[in-house]
């Protein structure tokens, strides 16, 4: 059931997808609560702002990931065109405490398409093969890949890549089980992930539309993947992913299960934004996690507007107590707390 790079083991195999503006530091810390095998950053773009802001990001994202008794890995996923700063990013990466680099070759978002980067990659496989082959060689990391089916129905060339990344050294890969030109749209078509994994002997984990447990035992059955990865079925309810370990692999952490006010689970998410980001950024950033929250009770649109425009700690820490105080979800570790 375990997945094993180097010296890290990923176990149970359900891991929190990278989530551009939704797996901050926060966020995989409240998802560490429910036992992924591992967690992802958000996809960090190599040659945005410079060598000084890439650094600052980096020592954000793996800052205390080595904390704490729960014992999760942290990916950091980098996305870029040029060779030379995709290596520089993998040795700051390793310099900075980093455990695992992603490499992006899947991001469908017309911004990073059109700095040939993410899945536009995948029209340009030799280019993108030279990429990962001097990340490899750039670090002592795992190295693992993150792309999509192809670009579009007619060029679904992941099998051939995978095949080629295995070769250079890349010791995972995970398929968005959708092309680019699919974007977020339709369904995702697990059973093509199979062909990836009839072409590898390394680990293949599945992506796309796990949003339960029976939707996370079809993707199994039909792409015969390794693992799963959850994204946005895990936003305002990260509790899905011990759910998801359990039902698919029988997996039941050694530390004993803590029951949690849903209230206090909430509260946590939002003090821990607020501690990364300040008050004023952290209240902003935080709505947006508490929307999805707030999907899992039934309320008024005038509550919910309240809630998601109110501008007081304080008040919204009480709200968020009072409306979500009778619900309890489980957890492994309190070392969030």
């Amino acid at each position: 059931m375990a997945i094993n790079l180097n010296n890290l083991t990923l176990d149970p195999p359900v891991f929190l997808a990278p989530m551009a503006g939704v797996t901050d530091k926060p966020s995989r810390d409240i998802a560490k609560l429910f036992s992924p095998g591992l967690v992802v950053s958000e996809m960090i773009v190599s040659s945005d702002n410079g060598k000084s802001s890439f650094e600052k990001v980096v020592r954000a994202n793996l800052l205390g990931s080595k904390h704490g008794t729960a014992k999760c890995p942290t990916a950091v996923q980098i996305a870029g065109h040029e060779i030379q700063w995709m290596s520089y990013a993998a040795k700051v990466i390793e310099f900075e405490g980093g455990e695992l680099i992603d490499v992006n070759m899947g991001c469908p978002a017309k911004k990073i398409v059109g700095k040939l980067a993410g899945s536009a990659l995948m029209k340009e496989p030799t280019h993108a093969l030279n990429m990962i082959e001097s990340i490899v060689n750039a670090t002592n990391l795992p190295v693992t890949l993150k792309m999509r089916l192809g670009w579009d129905t007619e060029n679904m060339n992941a099998p051939k890549i995978a095949k080629s990344a295995e070769n250079i050294g890349v010791q995972m890969i995970t398929i968005h089980a959708r092309t680019r030109n699919q974007f977020f749209k339709g369904k995702a078509i697990w059973e093509s992930v199979k062909a990836v994994k009839d072409t590898v002997s390394i680990p293949v984990i599945v992506n796309g539309d796990i949003i339960s447990n029976e939707s996370g035992k079809s993707a199994i059955k039909e792409s015969f993947a390794d693992g799963i990865m959850v994204g946005r079925g895990a936003i305002g309810r990260p509790w899905c992913i011990s759910e998801l370990a359990e039902s698919l692999y029988n997996y039941r952490p050694k530390k004993k299960s803590n029951s949690l006010l849903m209230s206090e689970l909430v509260n946590l998410h939002f003090a821990k934004t607020l501690d990364f980001y300040g008050n004023e950024n952290g209240l902003r950033i935080f709505r947006k996690h508490l929307a999805k929250y707030l999907k899992n009770l039934v309320i008024s649109p005038s509550c919910r507007y309240s809630l998601v425009t109110d501008d007081s700690v304080k008040a919204l820490e009480r709200k968020i107590k009072f409306l979500f105080d009778n619900r309890k979800v489980n957890m492994t570790y309190d070392q969030c707390r």
